[in-house]
């Protein structure tokens, strides 16, 4: 009978050893790149469990829970179940669950737990159903949780808008079939609409088609602007532009 329960014993210390083996523990300065534990900002613990990958995040200085969540993936990517963030004092900042990556719907919260807002999402991840309330918990009517930033008259417009552009002031070393390529152009959409840093994400190899493309994103008229938590917000956007090689 000793021998049955020494067994058990060394069993559980081994299976207390792979436990601690499976956990990984990652740190992180105040951008969330990566660093030493002593120099951490914010630091990621990461476990399996139950053929799922737990993360829990923690301010380094105080051991204090900053988010925790379950990914279908060892790869972090695919968010499943209840995804809670919290303020620096503990308290509950906002609850959002996941299917499969796909939100469904998230409560938000201020640092006082007074509800702030909801949203829900369908399966393409709209919006669907959004609220909101002020600080004494009144709802205000006609709140917006989220949107992105639009150009006027939607995306079909954006897109002639940028079909047009891009046949104007063409650099002559295109139209001699000297040059082509695609060029990556990220940019802000300020909160009043207007653009702004306007910068070559992505090169085509060519100066001249370079500036042409940003040209096109800088005489853009106005966007409609993000909004966040019924406020104008500032947004950013990457968008490709593609000079063909002439035939």
């Amino acid at each position: 009978m000793r021998q049955i329960f020494l067994v058990f014993i060394l069993l559980a210390f081994f299976q207390g050893i792979r436990a601690q083996a499976d956990t990984s523990y990652l740190y992180f300065d105040n951008a969330w790149s990566p660093t030493g534990k002593a120099n951490a900002i914010y630091y990621k613990k990461i476990f399996e469990e139950k053929n799922e990958w737990h993360r829990q995040d923690f301010w380094a200085k105080t051991n204090t829970m900053k988010m925790d969540g379950v990914y279908g993936d060892s790869s972090l990517k695919i968010k499943n179940g209840v995804f809670k963030a919290y303020y620096e004092n503990g308290v509950l900042a906002d609850s959002a669950y996941f299917e499969h990556g796909k939100e469904k719907f998230i409560h938000v919260f201020n640092e006082d737990h007074i509800p702030k807002a909801y949203a829900a999402y369908d399966k393409d991840g709209n919006i669907m159903e959004q609220r909101g309330w002020d600080e004494s918990g009144k709802e205000i009517p006609g709140y917006i949780y989220q949107k992105v930033a639009e150009f006027p008259g939607g995306a079909d417009e954006w897109q002639h808008y940028i079909i047009v552009e891009l046949q104007k002031n063409l650099p002559r070393g295109l139209k001699k079939g000297q040059m082509w390529g695609n060029v990556v152009v990220s940019f802000l959409i300020l909160e009043d609409g207007s653009i702004d840093d306007i910068k070559v994400a992505q090169s085509s190899g060519y100066p001249e088609l370079d500036y042409h493309a940003t040209n096109i994103i800088r005489n853009s008229p106005k966007w409609i602007p993000a909004i966040q938590f019924n406020r104008n917000v500032i947004y950013q956007q990457k968008q490709t532009l593609t000079y063909l090689k002439p035939e």
